[in-house]
């Protein structure tokens, strides 16, 4: 078996193997739907080949995450899949290992993964960061207290784009993304094909103004079991609100969910009393350089505290694979070993289980963490 990465022609063979593996005739190629993957722009894909024929595929994506001031290089991972008839043989933990010493050698640090399969599990990747899910349906926005700012609610034209994309760029924690990048996504529809939905971009509009916009999956021509949803959204948080119970009434809709990471707080806030349900972020994440990680957060931890980041460091484990000890904190004088689970959890999660840690280290540690991360299954899903 020989592994390498993919041009655009040979990733015409992949984009084949996974319309097999993940679609059906009703659905659009997966070449379509996630053109980062397939268009082969970045030659990151993996392919693992035997006697010349594609037999394995895992979909590699280069992206930036900003967080506050910081500029955090991202792999993400998708699109795995394996021909039927060589299932079995180790082919994609092969990929995964060839994807880990892509990153060390690009220099990225964190690996986002689409799915939370035993290979990956087993590979060191862990569930991340905490998510509420809200599903709105229209008795209950009537009931929500307080007066709402007559917000025009309405389907986005091409001349809304540049508006979209400057409420975007305003967020404090997303992908860094061009307009381009984000109209090719938007033509792309890729969480809404996976669903049989059809996407539709929806504005809340205040004195002329577009004040937050959401991209809605919503009931289109193919019969699907899953209900609507909101791809992506952003903007003042009472416009988005808005944007929820007016997509409601105009498109008819019985519910209509939405995602919104813990960091989200005043969104929260207004959506407190509806139906929600507590989970994680999509997929699972893999920290592949922890010591590498600090250093490129550092813009973010120093701005949130000077005195407490001078007081923590974090290294790397002797040994990159040992799930027991894959960091150590240095704070204040004091070394502490961390396990697979505790890393991810002390970076990420806003009420972390760090058996290793006193009561006193995790609120000295709360000064700079968790850091929070976009939530994955957005336009950017790979």
């Amino acid at each position: 078996m020989i592994i390498k990465g993919m041009d655009s022609e040979q990733l015409k063979a992949a984009a084949q193997l996974s319309d097999r593996t993940f679609r059906d005739k009703d659905q659009s190629s997966m070449a379509d739907a996630f053109p980062s993957i397939f268009s082969g722009a970045f030659g990151c894909s993996l392919g693992c080949y035997e006697e010349n024929e594609l037999i394995s595929f895992m979909g590699l994506v280069p992206q930036h995450i900003a967080i506050g001031p910081a500029k955090l290089p991202l792999m993400s991972l998708g699109s795995v899949c394996t021909a039927e008839e060589h299932r079995g043989k180790g082919t994609a933990s092969l990929l995964l290992q060839e994807a880990f010493s892509h990153m060390d050698e690009a220099g990225v640090s964190l690996l986002y993964v689409s799915g939370d399969r035993q290979l990956y599990m087993r590979n060191g990747c862990r569930y991340f960061g905490d998510v509420s899910t809200y599903t709105l349906q229209p008795d209950d926005v009537k009931s929500q207290p307080g007066e709402t700012p007559p917000y025009k609610i309405r389907e986005a034209s091409a001349a809304d784009l540049l508006a979209v994309q400057s409420i975007y760029e305003a967020g404090v924690v997303r992908y860094r993304r061009s307009i381009y990048e984000t109209g090719v996504l938007l033509k792309a529809q890729a969480l809404a094909t996976i669903y049989k939905l059809r996407q539709s971009l929806v504005v809340a509009e205040l004195d002329g103004e577009v004040a937050a916009y959401g991209v809605l999956a919503l009931p289109g021509t193919q019969a699907s079991s899953h209900k609507p949803f909101v791809v992506e959204y952003g903007g003042d948080a009472a416009a988005i609100f808005a944007l929820l119970k007016g997509s409601l009434d105009q498109f008819s809709l019985e519910s209509l969910s939405i995602a919104v990471p813990w960091q989200d707080a005043e969104l929260h806030g207004i959506l407190t009393g509806i139906k929600r349900e507590d989970g994680k972020n999509e997929g699972t994440v893999r920290i592949r350089n922890p010591r590498q990680l600090w250093k490129q957060l550092a813009p973010y931890l120093l701005e949130r505290d000077e005195e407490a980041f001078s007081g923590m460091l974090l290294e790397n484990a002797p040994s990159e694979d040992d799930q027991a000890w894959a960091a150590t904190l240095h704070m204040r004088g004091e070394a502490v070993r961390l396990s697979r689970d505790e890393l991810t959890a002390l970076l990420f999660d806003p009420e972390p289980h760090i058996p290793s840690m006193s009561e006193e280290q995790l609120v000295w540690a709360g000064r700079l963490l968790p850091v929070p991360l976009p939530y994955s299954a957005t336009l950017n899903y790979v």
